[in-house]
């Protein structure tokens, strides 16, 4: 019962399973394995009895630990089951101390997977004489575990009847699956009106004129640009324990419409409030912007230009001047050593030149060259 342990009297725990040692009849080596019987949720599984009265006498209670799906009880000094299940106990050496000691676990008899969307039906072989699957029901079981939905019932006949005609070795079933949840459908903004960037426009003779990408595409108002079609969700699933496994929804689209396009939320529908430019920035930012034409060079006569609109420069932005648009910006000519910016689209058709240009956008840049 007791033993001396570095001049301290030490009392061992009382197990309250029974464990024995067998040879697996599939097994031809020789070697026997350990067993335990079948224990319930709550069970007790060690403990010290009158360990008071011990303790009066100078001994103290050997360590022992609770490791998976048990837990301590109310009185510190015993282990109970959390789960149905086969008792185990092992022996392992901890750090600083000198002799090991005793860590008690339950392998369950229902292993549910962590996503519980599938369950398993671990079988031991019984020890005759003590508490096992003899005479019990496999749906019952399962009730007990919690595991409701999605048993396989030829699965729970196949283990019914191994059970029934001795259960003498170790097997597992695959005894129920959760339902998976249908896919979500994505929304999408479907636009009725060809936009850009395209590699370019195909023309009769097969060619391609690249200077057609359709980055500005004109609009009158009243058109309809684009519909915005909503998420659905999938369908729901089930796990195996009967609970509701929320499907995932489909991704959203955030539309943003900006100067005079609009957007009716209940239709979906994106239209054109006035004639303008219709620009398109990351695909769900949607811009309609009156245009402004700028015919000659910026220089000096015209000085550094900002348009809340959209905005076409005929010639070429010269050295040291700012042009800023709100909306699109489209070059006739180059920009030389100059700084550029548009909050949508911008369109240089004569090339970039100079270590002090800077060009800037929010969508699409759609360049010609590039040097120095």
């Amino acid at each position: 019962m007791g033993k001396k342990m570095a001049n301290q009297k030490v009392l061992e725990p009382t197990i309250h399973f029974a464990r024995k040692r067998i040879e697996p009849p599939a097994s031809d080596s020789g070697i026997k394995v350990l067993v335990s019987e079948l224990v319930g949720a709550g069970d007790l599984l060690v403990n010290f009895p009158n360990f008071e009265k011990f303790k009066e006498k100078g001994y103290i209670a050997s360590p022992i630990y609770a490791g998976s799906n048990t837990q301590q009880g109310e009185d510190k000094q015993s282990l109970l089951a959390t789960v149905a299940g086969y008792p185990r106990v092992d022996l392992l050496k901890l750090h600083g101390e000198s002799e090991p000691t005793m860590i008690f676990s339950v392998i369950p008899l229902v292993v549910v997977a962590q996503d519980k969307m599938s369950a398993q039906f671990i079988v031991h072989p019984s020890i005759p004489d003590v508490n096992s699957l003899q005479g019990k029901d496999v749906l019952l079981l399962l009730a007990d575990s919690g595991v409701v939905h999605g048993v396989e019932k030829d699965v729970v006949n196949e283990a019914q009847k191994f059970i029934d005609e001795g259960c003498s070795d170790f097997k597992e079933f695959s005894i129920a699956s959760g339902d998976l949840s249908g896919d979500g459908i994505d929304a999408r903004l479907e636009f009725h009106i060809e936009i850009g960037p395209i590699a370019g426009q195909i023309l009769e003779d097969g060619s391609i004129d690249f200077r057609e990408r359709r980055i500005m595409v004109g609009v009158s108002k009243g058109d309809h640009i684009a519909t915005k079609f909503s998420a659905l969700p999938g369908l729901p699933g089930t796990d195996v324990y009967g609970d509701e496994v929320e499907p995932d929804g489909g991704v959203d689209v955030i539309v943003k419409v900006s100067q005079d396009a609009a957007f009716e939320e209940e239709s979906g529908k994106v239209t054109a409030a006035k004639d303008g430019i219709l620009s398109v920035v990351k695909n769900s930012e949607i811009r309609v912007c009156a245009k402004e034409i700028i015919k000659g060079d910026v220089d000096y006569e015209t000085g550094n230009l900002e348009s809340m609109s959209c905005l076409t420069i005929k010639g070429d932005v010269q050295p040291g001047f700012k042009v800023i648009a709100a909306g699109d910006l489209e070059i006739g000519g180059g920009v030389m050593s100059a700084q550029v910016s548009g909050g949508a689209n911008v369109v240089i058709k004569g090339g970039v030149t100079g270590k002090k240009s800077v060009v800037k956008t929010s969508g699409d840049a759609d360049l010609r060259f590039i040097e120095r």
